[in-house]
This record gives C-alpha cells, structure tokens and sequence, in this order.
C-alpha cells in the first residue's frame, strides 16, 4: 500500500518566511500548525505553477527533510508565497491505487473452500504453491464451476469483479 497523509480540515495556509531555492530542504514558514504531523505534503503556490513537497519534520518554525518536487518542479521561492497541507495529485493517485490493492485482496478473499477458509488465509499459510498456470506440488488443485456475483459501491460507483465460492475440488485425474 501507498503511504497516505492526513490533511487539516479546511487547509489552513502559511506563508514562507524566507526565500527559498530549489535546492533548499529546510523551508520557514510562518504557522507550523498549520500542516499536520510529518511525514506529509505541503503546497508552495496557488496554481499550475505550484510545487508539493515531502517533508519529513517539524521544527517551531520550519519543515524539514523535504523532498522538493513531488509534483511540479522544485525552483526557487519569494518570501511571502502562500504554502499548506491542499489535497493532491499525490493524495489521489494513492488513495486510488490502495482502493484498487483492497480490492484485489478482497478478490482473493472471495473464494471459499469446503473447509471455510478463503483463497487468501491458504496462500498466506502456503498450502497453496506455484503461479498462475502451474501446478507446483500440489498436483491438479482446482475448483468445480461455482456461482458468481458481480458487486458495486453506490457511494463509490466502484464495480468489483465477481466473487466465486468453490463447491467442491475436482478429483485428480
């Protein structure tokens, strides 16, 4: 899973206290309560014009261990700019891809054999061996045709695949 990072609500903003270059990774500003704990993001700007940064710490006065750049590109800043914790790109793209790795997990857990434990729980324990196609130790360990269902969110509108419960192992031949 992709790191997530905890906003303000209503993002609060700052302004640099001093000028900054695009090598800098210690950056002033004047309200460090005004971003949350680190690591998180920060915005210099207010347009498509503007740099998120990472930063890694929170001294009374400045964020530091910055990682400049994350989106946009790291330059040099005036005192005065405006910077705080906004949503990004960054944000979205992670909150996106964890969505997508849950429910590819669900997926696994989807499937249920006779003894009640999910396709997930035997990988984990490794009664399950080999990659897609091969059939490792374990010989022909398939499933019968099951039933499906096919599912989505109305508060997302995000459909998941269908979910498949075994009925029972097809013999070896």
């Amino acid at each position: 899973m992709k790191p997530m990072y905890y906003g303000i609500p209503f993002s609060p903003q700052a302004t640099l206290t001093d000028t900054i270059g695009a090598a800098d990774t210690i950056i002033k500003v004047s309200d460090v309560s005004a971003f949350p704990d680190a690591p998180n993001y920060a915005t210099i700007g207010t347009d498509e014009g503007g740099e998120t940064i990472l930063y890694t710490a929170k001294t009374a006065n400045a964020l530091s261990g910055c990682t400049r750049g994350v989106e946009g590109s790291a330059k040099s800043w005036n005192a005065g700019e405006l910077i705080g914790r906004n949503y990004t790109a960054a944000d979205h793209a992670a909150m996106i891809d964890n969505i997508k790795d849950a429910a590819k997990t669900a997926e696994a857990d989807g499937v249920t054999f006779d003894d009640g434990e999910t396709f997930q729980e035997k990988y984990n324990s490794g009664e399950l061996k080999g990659g897609r196609g091969d059939r490792g130790e374990q010989g022909r360990t398939a499933l019968r045709p099951c039933r499906t269902r096919a599912s989505s969110s109305p508060a997302t509108g995000i459909s998941s695949p269908p979910t498949r419960t075994a009925t029972a192992p097809i013999p070896p031949p």
